[in-house]
């Protein structure tokens, strides 16, 4: 088997991020080239293994437009009056529905 050696460069300013997650590694014999193993093989969608990886995550932005397409589907299967009687009461849903937004980080 033939060793490949990749020799690359980060720059301060320009790489902090990867800078900041390569001094995370750790400083004992190998760790730090297993931690760049990982995150080459993450990058390209295969495992340790070989195998591939399940895939990634979905960004916050798509997770959201999921959330708000559910939450829409299912209050569209009551029917929601707009003719509540009572001011605090209507104060009250009001809050209710704000929070509930915000718990769902709906909001930019």
């Amino acid at each position: 088997m033939i060793a490949i050696q990749i020799i690359t460069r980060l720059y301060p300013g320009e790489d902090d991020d990867l800078l900041e997650w390569y001094a995370a590694q750790g400083d004992h014999y190998g760790a730090r080239t297993h931690a760049i193993k990982q995150a080459l093989r993450r990058g390209i969608g295969l495992t340790e293994s070989g195998g591939e990886q399940t895939p990634a995550a979905l960004d916050l932005g798509a997770m959201r437009d999921i959330v708000e397409a559910a939450v829409v589907t299912a209050m569209s299967r009551y029917d929601v009056t707009t003719n509540i009687g009572d001011d605090r009461e209507a104060e009250e849903t009001e809050h209710l529905l704000d929070d509930l937004g915000k718990a769902l980080i709906l909001e930019e």
